[in-house]
């Protein structure tokens, strides 16, 4: 072989050796982001869990109202203070959360909304002092909210699964 083809066959290799380094540094980019993806959709599916599991035990507190006046007020501290723990404990996660990545901003928001639905539902399930029709209009229309946005948070969720696949 003449010297000219080997330096067009060296041209060739290297050539082909950085093709082969953007294509691989391009698939761990993807990878690194789908995985990076798939943490943080599993925090914020944690943080949504808490929530709802929460928001549940609240509401059933709430259905069992007329039983509050009856209760030891030793016992309500209690049960006030695990519940403002629980919110604690969820606001701690919702703060640790890191910016979303761009894919994942509508699910964030989301997640947001049924963070405020739920505070607003928790705090006025730790104020409850007396049944009034005012209470109870109040109480039905922010568990409507919450329950929404709990809906909206898991069907949105659950597109995103389909989607990936």
């Amino acid at each position: 072989m003449n010297k000219s083809t080997l330096q067009l066959l060296r041209l060739f290799i290297i050539l082909v050796g950085c093709l082969f380094l953007l294509v691989g540094g391009l698939f761990y980019q993807q990878h690194k982001q789908q995985k990076e993806e798939a943490v943080y959709a599993r925090k914020m599916q944690q943080i949504y869990t808490l929530m709802k599991d929460h928001s549940m035990t609240a509401q059933k507190m709430m259905a069992n109202q007329s039983e509050w006046p009856s209760t030891l007020s030793v016992q309500k501290e209690e049960v006030v203070k695990k519940v403002e723990n629980e919110m604690n404990k969820c606001q701690v996660m919702l703060s640790e959360l890191p910016d979303p990545p761009e894919s994942m901003i509508e699910e964030y928001s989301a997640l947001l909304d049924v963070h405020i639905a739920y505070k607003q539902y928790m705090n006025l399930a730790i104020g409850f002092q007396e049944a009034s029709s005012s209470f109870a209009n109040k109480e039905k229309k922010l568990k409507t909210e919450l329950n929404n946005c709990l809906s909206d948070f898991d069907e949105m969720i659950h597109h995103q699964q389909e989607k990936k696949g």
